[in-house]
C-alpha cells in the first residue's frame, strides 16, 4: 500500500501539519496519510493513521527517529511545511528502480563532516521510500549518526 507520511512534534509544526495534510488530501485524495504526532490535537479529520510519537526530543532527531515508523509498504514523507501545488503520485514510480529517493537538500549542514559539492546531502523533508529491511538499516543508521552529531554540536556550543 502506498500513503502520504507527516512527522510533527511541536505546536507550531502541528498547525502545519492541518494546512499540509489538507492540502495533500485536496490533490491526492486517492492516498491515505498518516501522521505521526505527540499531539493528542492532531487534525484527526484527514489523517487515516495516527502513530504516537513517544518521547519526543522537539527536534530533528524525532523525524529521524520516527521515518520507519509508517503504515506504509511505499511512502512519500513530507515535512509539514511542504506544500505542494500539482499532484506529485508519479514519484512512487521511482521505487520500480530504487529503495529509496530523495531530492538535494536547499541547504548544506556540514560543520561536523568535511563533504565535498560533488556529493549534495539528500532533502530530508522530501523522501520517498519503500519499507524494507535495507531502509530499516538506513534509518537505524541515521538516527544514530544524528544523536551523535546533536551530541557533538552540543558540546561545541557548552564550550563556546
Amino acid at each position: 500500500m502506498r500513503g502520504i507520511y507527516f512527522i510533527a512534534s511541536v505546536k507550531k509544526y502541528i498547525k502545519e501539519a492541518r494546512k499540509a495534510i489538507k492540502n495533500v488530501k485536496r490533490l491526492m485524495p486517492q492516498y491515505p496519510i498518516a501522521l505521526c504526532s505527540d499531539s493528542v490535537d492532531y487534525p484527526s479529520e484527514n489523517v487515516d493513521y495516527y502513530i504516537p510519537l513517544k518521547n519526543a526530543n522537539y527536534n530533528f532527531l524525532d523525524k529521524v527517529k520516527y521515518y520507519y515508523s509508517t503504515p506504509f509498504e511505499e511512502t512519500l514523507f513530507l515535512d509539514t511545511d511542504t506544500y505542494l501545488v500539482d499532484t506529485i503520485d508519479s514519484i512512487f514510480d521511482i521505487l520500480e528502480r530504487f529503495d529509496i529517493a530523495a531530492p538535494h537538500a536547499p541547504i548544506e549542514e556540514d560543520e561536523f563532516v568535511n563533504i565535498t559539492d560533488a556529493f549534495p546531502e539528500m532533502n530530508s523533508g522530501v523522501i520517498v521510500y519503500r519499507k524494507n529491511e535495507k531502509q530499516k538499516n538506513y534509518f537505524l543508521s541515521m538516527h544514530h549518526f544524528t544523536t551523535y552529531a546533536n551530541r557533538y554540536i552540543d558540546a561545541k556550543a557548552a564550550v563556546s
